[in-house]
């Protein structure tokens, strides 16, 4: 009898700790998605997991009849602000995977995508003017349209985290502006400092705002439903996504920079925020993904100061890669050329950046630039050697009530004839492309209905790049 006892203990032991083992190795993943990136040998797909909860065990992802495929952790920026656990691996080909009950897309990097949507801007003030409600704030809306619409490619434009990101915080009791790179989109943005400083940011020692969990989750993957397992996405970084910001926040879930065998070779992670000098800045090196014959330049503007020429030796070394790449589309968060109240123009930096390249003018394969920043849609095209720039900061921020309204416009913008139209409206940009780089694009409303017109034809047709519908 005297091996009964410890025999009972042993068995009760395994029976309570294997249940709870085995419930902590399938810790289901609360959001699941795939983006695109530039890895050692082109283009990787890579399947990246959120599980809402710390230090849990890496789900695999599943599909019938193939043999799991084990995630692995992403170092977390931050543990104490972001209590979650995100794990990724690169996501194998011509098969749709799932991951903790969530179903992710066939990707199929050698097949052109016949149908692309755009948003941007797409995160919530939480002020008077923009209560988070779903009347006042659509995202939701814009990217259940999104998913409505069946593409085989999403691109966001940046901006995802407003709520998280004020322009005023409290450094060791003190209060400061946050450093914000140089925003001169319109009269209803925060004022952020421009260059050269003084440098504040909220991820430094003693601030009383650092980029958080919370606000990710409420501006960017709680509304994303849906959408966010709909198709393979390109992220791109916005002001709002600067180190001085949320930036630890977009390294961590969205950043295409990756230590997986095959990806990039690193996670990129915000330098040091105690450094109140231009060391504290990241500049993400550019970066070139395709699928099929469809290749997009992704440009970190996120410094490119809008009315000033700051940094303009990093854009020039950046776009020179850009424009040796040859790519059919430029995505950048701040447009090379937008059009503000008054009229004034932006961007300063990218235009001055670009003109001092080699070539002074993006190759002729570029036959789109795909930009937010501003909060509208604005579309225009040029008389001679540029490609047309659309500008889709309509997917849930607030928008802009300065230049121009719905209307078409035509004048000088950075030296050349520059025709096109605005509109104020909540809305995406679904792209479907035609054979040998032809495009055709509809701006759609959060009800699925066709706002604007868009062609590649333009130039032939001696017709506006865009028309209202």
């Amino acid at each position: 009898m005297r091996f009964i006892k410890p025999l009972f203990i042993l068995i009760f032991v395994g029976c309570v700790a294997m249940p709870l083992a085995a419930l902590h190795a399938a810790d289901p993943a609360t959001y699941a998605y795939v983006l695109l990136g530039q890895g050692t040998k082109g283009t990787v797909a890579m399947a990246r997991a959120v599980i809402a909860a710390p230090n849990r065990a890496c789900p695999s992802l599943t599909a019938s009849g193939q043999k799991p495929v084990a995630m692995t952790l992403r170092s977390n920026p931050n543990p104490a602000t972001f209590p979650v656990t995100v794990c990724e691996a690169i996501y194998p080909a011509g098969k749709s995977y799932s991951v903790g009950g969530i179903a992710l897309p066939k990707v199929d990097l050698t097949a052109t995508p016949d149908r692309v949507v755009v948003v941007g801007d797409s995160g919530c003030k939480n002020s008077d003017k923009q209560p988070c409600d779903p009347a006042s704030w659509p995202f939701a809306s814009v990217l259940a349209t999104a998913a409505a619409e069946k593409p085989n490619l999403l691109v966001h434009v940046g901006d995802y985290n407003y709520r998280g990101t004020p322009s005023s915080i409290v450094v060791n009791g003190q209060p400061v502006k946050v450093y914000d790179a140089g925003d001169a989109d319109d009269e209803d943005e925060e004022d952020g400092v421009t260059p050269p400083g003084p440098y504040y940011s909220q991820n430094m020692t003693g601030s009383s705002v650092p980029d958080s969990w919370a606000p990710w989750q409420a501006d960017f993957f709680a509304p994303a439903g849906a959408a966010l397992s709909a198709a393979p996405w390109v992220f791109a970084r916005g002001n709002h996504e600067l180190c001085s910001r949320a930036g630890p926040g977009f390294l961590y879930f969205l950043d295409q920079g990756s230590s997986l065998p095959g990806a990039s070779g690193v996670q990129n992670a915000c330098p040091n925020q105690d450094q109140q000098t231009p060391a504290a800045l990241l500049f993400l090196p550019p970066i070139q993904v395709a699928m099929g014959n469809l290749s997009m330049a992704v440009v970190d503007t996120a410094n490119a100061d809008d009315t000033g020429v700051s940094y303009r030796a990093r854009y020039n070394a950046q776009l020179e890669t850009v424009v040796a790449g040859k790519p059919n589309w430029v995505v950048t968060h701040r447009p090379f050329w937008g059009i503000m109240k008054g009229p004034s123009f932006i961007n300063a930096t990218l235009q001055s950046a670009l003109a001092a390249t080699k070539k002074q003018a993006f190759p002729a394969s570029v036959t789109l630039v795909v930009s937010g920043h501003m909060h509208r849609f604005q579309a225009m095209a040029f008389d001679k050697g540029r490609p047309p720039q659309f500008i889709v900061g309509t997917g849930g921020v607030a928008q802009s009530k300065s230049f121009p309204k719905e209307n078409p416009f035509s004048m000088k913008v950075d030296g050349q004839t520059a025709t096109g139209l605005g509109l104020k409206a909540f809305s995406l940009m679904r792209i479907d492309l035609g054979k040998k780089g032809a495009w055709t694009a509809k701006l759609k409303g959060t009800d699925g209905k066709t706002l604007v017109h868009c062609t590649s034809d333009w130039a032939s047709t001696k017709e506006p790049v865009c028309v209202l519908k």
